[in-house]
């Protein structure tokens, strides 16, 4: 008996001291995320599916990184050339058909880039999301046939986001 109690006592106490280990909470999620996403240099490149009233337009964009400036460059044929630079809190737009440099900002910043319903302003948020946004863990759904948290982000007193809430699927392996 004494052996017995003595092997589930053991059980309890390893259950109860492990468990806070595996498990995953909303602000270590998010905190994987901010450290997939914030790098010093990178090199990527994207392609943003766009759909509206049926129709599906395809935009491919690489991407330069480097210390929070960025450059980015649509490759499909419409919009081939037309080039992002995002430097520090200013953000340009180069138009190669009309070689013309425009400034975005103010109300513009609120527009859909190239089309989309993602944001100028979607583009200049570099903070990390810890520190945007209180983060709670909703659910977990399969998506493309990859296990992924649901997380529901609230923005933090007083910061400067595009969005007040947001909600995320984010991928269990890959924090992306």
């Amino acid at each position: 008996m004494g052996k017995f109690r003595t092997i589930l006592g053991l059980g309890f106490f390893l259950s109860g001291f492990f468990h806070p280990v595996f498990a995953m909470d909303a602000r270590e999620i998010i905190r994987r995320v901010d450290a997939n996403e914030h790098l010093n240099s990178a090199r990527g490149e994207s392609r943003m599916l766009i759909i509206n009233r049926g129709r599906k337009i395809e935009k491919t964009v690489v991407s330069l990184i480097e210390k929070g400036q960025a450059l980015s460059e649509f490759t499909n044929p419409r919009d081939r050339g037309t080039k992002f630079l995002k430097k520090d809190d200013d953000l340009y737009l180069f138009f190669p058909d009309a070689e013309d440099v425009v400034r975005i900002s103010g109300h513009m910043l609120n527009q859909g880039m190239m089309g989309s319903d993602y944001s100028y302003r979607d583009i200049m948020e570099s903070e990390e999301l810890t520190s945007l946004y209180k983060f709670e863990l909703v659910g977990e759904e399969e998506v493309g046939g990859r296990a992924s948290y649901i997380v529901e982000g609230t923005a933090m007193p007083g910061a400067d986001v595009s969005y007040y809430k947001r909600k995320s699927w984010i991928d269990r392996e890959r924090f992306i």
